[in-house]
């Protein structure tokens, strides 16, 4: 989801980010302003003089949420969080977190700073509202102050909403954690409540949907399943940092994976002899090891796939051995949890574990997410 983004502006070493989803919302919020919301607050203007009060005020929310935004950044670096990037899209904005809050303490601060700073925006636009009444200013500059005002209320409110992740969600979850003191049950407990409060969601989403309101149905039945993808996805985020973090890849390796020798006809090679696996640019290979057992490097079986089949006997595999790049060898000790990332931004199915220049095992995404699930499944069961 928070691929395809540019970056617009940076403060403070903080890149802030747009989803190109973002136009989206710009757009449906500056089209129902120009032709709901100034019109009836404002009567009697000109169809341009709308549409300069709408890209105002939706320029005053981008800036708004960027605010929002902002205040989790710099509350969660005050507690040693690091935050590099907020990025802007469809539903509202999201400050990145490179790790989970220490504690349950850093966690409440963090959560309540976002909606905090909305309610004070609010105010602010309020009162710049009630001073644009008394000095006699246009209709239009009431009424967009006005707008601006109550929705930094209305995003206030439905951030604290217990649907986590959002800040109600990590509000709920903090006091949980600080009253057991237990940080993977309250996640659970608060992925949970974020699950039913994305069904209810969808409910209401399908219900206006039904009424004749597309555009607010629609929009609260695709938030409430993002809300749902986000709730499980957090848990299971936490899940797989506690199940791995600490532990060594070679808890979790093959030991006897499939390999083959420099001299193995290329013939023996493709009848499937070796345990094949995939390269960053997707060129299938598997481990060579030579006759002291040393690891000699891996074979390209995309190369020999571009030989004649008749010419395979003829061939031997230390014709088509290539290196890998580093980042697909591991020492044995190499923590589980940052191998998983390491295989999951490299796009490599497993990773080679070597020890001094011997091929000890290999550790496969596969193996991971088996043994994830079943951890998965006795979590949310216990």
């Amino acid at each position: 989801m928070m691929s395809h983004t540019f970056r617009i502006l940076r403060v403070s070493g903080i890149d802030v980010r747009v989803h190109w989803t973002w136009l989206i919302l710009a757009f449906l919020v500056a089209s129902s302003l120009a032709t709901g919301w100034f019109p009836v607050m404002a009567p009697g203007q000109t169809t341009n003089t709308y549409w300069s009060g709408a890209v105002f005020c939706s320029a005053g929310l981008f800036f708004s949420i960027v605010v929002h935004e902002f205040c989790h950044a710099i509350v969660g670096r005050a507690f040693k969080m690091p935050v590099e990037k907020i990025t802007l899209f469809l539903f509202g904005g999201v400050a990145h977190l490179d790790d989970e809050p220490p504690n349950a303490r850093s966690e409440f601060w963090m959560a309540i700073a976002g909606p905090a700073a909305s309610v004070v925006l609010a105010f602010g636009f309020y009162g710049l509202q009630i001073l644009a009444t008394q000095n006699g200013s246009p209709l239009m500059w009431q009424a967009g102050l006005n707008y601006l005002a109550s929705i930094n209320i209305v995003v206030a409110a439905f951030n604290m909403l217990p649907g986590f992740p959002m800040d109600g969600g990590r509000v709920l979850r903090s006091l949980l954690w600080g009253i057991k003191g237990n940080m993977l049950w309250a996640t659970k407990v608060a992925s949970n409540v974020g699950q039913i409060f994305g069904g209810v969601l969808i409910a209401l989403g399908l219900i206006t949907l039904f009424r004749g309101a597309a555009i607010s149905g629609i929009w609260g039945f695709t938030l409430g399943f993002l809300v749902i993808g986000f709730a499980r996805a957090s848990f299971i985020q936490l899940l797989v940092k506690k199940e791995l973090q600490g532990r060594p890849a070679v808890n979790f390796m093959d030991p006897l994976p499939v390999t083959c020798r420099p001299e193995t006809s290329v013939s023996d090679l493709m009848r499937g002899v070796l345990n094949r696996s995939e390269t960053a640019n997707g060129e299938a290979v598997g481990p060579v090891i030579g006759e002291n057992c040393e690891y000699v490097g891996c074979a390209n079986l995309r190369a020999a796939q571009k030989l004649p089949e008749r010419e395979w006997s003829q061939h031997q595999v230390r014709e088509i051995i290539q290196p890998l790049e580093s980042d697909h060898l591991i020492d044995p000790d190499t923590d589980a949890e940052k191998a998983l990332t390491q295989m999951t931004k490299k796009g490599y199915r497993e990773l080679l574990i070597i020890r001094g220049n011997r091929l000890v095992g290999v550790l496969t995404q596969a193996a991971l997410s088996r043994y994830l699930s079943l951890r998965q499944n006795q979590a949310y069961s216990s």
